[in-house]
């Protein structure tokens, strides 16, 4: 590991933070049970742990306060705090950001904790940055407990002795200014480079409009089945390797077909049941998000290899009659996805859903089969353009992910900014303010002279 400029000095987290009102450094929040729906400005609202992003405060994910309940002010979230998700998956727990502003009646949860950077010794912006980095969040993944990845804990005194490169305070002001600079500089890159994705997205819903503008006829979606629409079966899953894989719905969100998103069961029976995924079937979901339902993706895998769930429904091409890849970008169309969406049925608070009856009366727009491979044809012709783009895309938002990890790295190592030589280390600005502390304590002990009497 590299070695830290003199003028540094490596403390515990503790040592920097500054006390609460209720007197600790770092203060957790509470979990009662809440509304579904978040909370109005005027509410009060408890946050979930999503609000707290790498670097970002997302302020409307939280759930409103029942009025049964009293809020409790004292863990109302403000400007200034650090907020940390304490509890979760292992990629979620530890996750830090600093609270620049938010609106006000926002509690913390139980799965968080908040502190705050003493400024004498620390800048917020500095301590924010250094929990960002690499360096930090392996230290503190290490210091999680808990029995599997799926549900681990960040205890206060552990969390407490995380180590923190100080440098002196005016140093780490040049550090925040260097780093916040570079960067506004990636984030700008990293801007347009997401336009572009949304761009190619835009690029395939328009080209698969162009593609089926020309089809006169439309035909129902049952007529074009080799067999009757079916749902899918979920039971219940267990945690341990089975023969048995069924999908889960993030599976095919995407449109395409995901082989690493699945859940096992352990039943008998299962293999006589036509529950099975086979080359060529098309997986629609018929309850998700209003964004999500309708989702069509068409599976390659080998047969028998999975089952599908209970939330999706499987279509079957009759290939004498349509191609399945044809089939499935009709379904991929903007025109349809609007007519399965426009279509989906739920009352407020419930998954929007699709049945069979309406899946199987979704107009197709149909041709004979040597235009459909013509349509197939130019259709895959422009994806294979889009995907190469859209893979150089995700290239470099890569890249400029490594690249920020590459500045934080350097900027507590001290070799982002130049040292001063006038600047105070911050092993003697520690030892002025504790020498400091000391007097005030000793001054707020001594005894007042009593005044004598004339």
């Amino acid at each position: 590991m590299t070695s830290l400029p003199k003028s540094w000095k490596k403390v515990e987290i503790e040592e920097i933070l500054q006390p609460l009102d209720n007197g600790n450094v770092v203060q957790q929040g509470w979990s009662p049970q809440c509304e579904k729906e978040p909370a109005d400005l005027n509410e009060w609202g408890v946050l979930k742990t999503t609000a707290i992003q790498d670097g970002y405060f997302l302020p409307d994910e939280n759930k409103k306060l029942p009025k049964s309940l009293e809020p409790k002010p004292a863990i109302e979230v403000i400007a200034g705090d650090i907020l940390m998700t304490c509890a979760g998956p292992r990629n979620r727990c530890g996750i830090t950001c600093f609270i620049k502003s938010t609106r006000h009646k926002l509690m913390m949860s139980g799965k968080m904790y908040r502190f705050r950077a003493s400024p004498q010794k620390v800048d917020p912006k500095y301590l924010e940055f250094f929990l960002l980095s690499q360096d930090a969040k392996v230290a503190i993944d290490k210091m999680k407990t808990g029995i599997n990845d799926s549900g681990l804990n960040l205890t206060h005194s552990r969390f407490l002795r995380l180590p923190i490169p100080l440098a002196p305070l005016n140093e780490q002001k040049r550090i925040v200014l260097k780093i916040e600079e570079l960067f506004s500089e990636l984030e700008n890159a990293t801007r347009c480079l997401c336009v572009s994705e949304e761009t190619l997205k835009a690029f395939y819903q328009s080209a698969l409009d162009h593609a089926f503008n020309g089809c006169k006829e439309h035909k129902n979606l049952e007529t074009l089945l080799s067999q009757k629409l079916s749902n899918g079966y979920s039971g219940k899953p267990v945690n341990h390797k089975t023969k048995y894989r069924v999908l889960s719905l993030s599976a095919t969100t995407s449109g395409e077909f995901l082989d690493q998103h699945f859940k096992y069961l352990d039943e008998n029976g299962l293999e006589d049941r036509d529950i099975w995924c086979a080359p060529n079937d098309i997986l629609i979901q018929r309850g998700n998000t209003i964004e999500y339902v309708g989702v069509p993706a068409l599976y390659k895998g080998k047969p028998n290899a999975f089952i599908f769930p209970d939330l999706m429904i499987r279509a079957r091409a009759d290939e004498e009659i349509i191609d399945s890849r044809y089939l499935y970008y009709a379904l991929s169309s903007p025109k349809i996805r609007n007519y399965l969406r426009k279509n989906a049925k739920g009352s407020a608070g419930t998954m929007p859903k699709i049945n069979q009856t309406i899946l199987s009366a979704t107009p197709i727009p149909y041709c004979p089969s040597d235009e459909q491979k013509k349509v197939v044809q130019e259709i895959e012709r422009q994806l294979s353009i889009s995907a190469v783009l859209q893979k150089q895309a995700e290239l470099y938002i890569a890249q400029a992910k490594i690249l920020r990890q590459s500045i934080l790295k350097k900027a507590f190592s001290g070799q982002l900014v130049a040292q001063d030589p006038n600047d105070e280390p911050a092993s003697v600005l520690l030892e002025r303010i504790r020498a400091e502390k000391e007097v005030s304590k000793t001054s707020s002990k001594k005894p007042k002279e009593r005044r004598r009497s004339a």
